[in-house]
């Protein structure tokens, strides 16, 4: 008896020293192995591993997983608008709003004309008053 008590105690000190060296050598699991945003880490039977939030898989949870279908939140997440552009959801769908000089469905094409100038081509934008570009970007209607 006294044997297999021993025995017992030494495989458990061994298990729990190679869990304690383990976690010693990932203090902070991130700094061992990045599970980027899709995942965290953790460390099981002395080894840091990756688990994955549901839609993504891969050692490092960086792979979506076609089994899942992604959930979208919004049609503007992530931003589909370019040149810092701002993105609003709009029915089905999104329009961008574009800085200065950009225009098009994403704000991917460039244009010569300032806000001003561009919105008069589709309608008025200060319909009675005078359109005020700002230099930084953006404008507004004086009287």
């Amino acid at each position: 008896m006294k044997v297999l008590s021993a025995v017992l105690v030494l495989v458990s000190a061994a298990a729990i020293l190679q869990y304690n060296t383990a976690a010693a050598a990932c203090d902070v699991c991130g700094s061992c192995l990045n599970c980027g945003d899709h995942g965290y880490c953790a460390v099981s039977f002395g080894t840091a591993v990756c688990y994955c939030d549901a839609g993504w898989r891969g050692t490092l949870c960086n792979e979506l997983d076609p089994n899942q279908i992604p959930i979208v939140s919004s049609p503007c997440d992530p931003n589909p608008c370019q040149n810092s552009g701002h993105c609003n959801p709009h029915d089905d769908g999104y329009i961008c709003t574009c800085m200065a000089f950009f225009t098009g469905t994403n704000c991917v094409e460039t244009t010569t004309l300032n806000p001003c100038e561009l919105a008069a081509q589709v309608a008025d934008p200060c319909p009675g008053r005078q359109c005020v570009w700002f230099q930084g970007g953006g404008h507004y209607c004086s009287s």
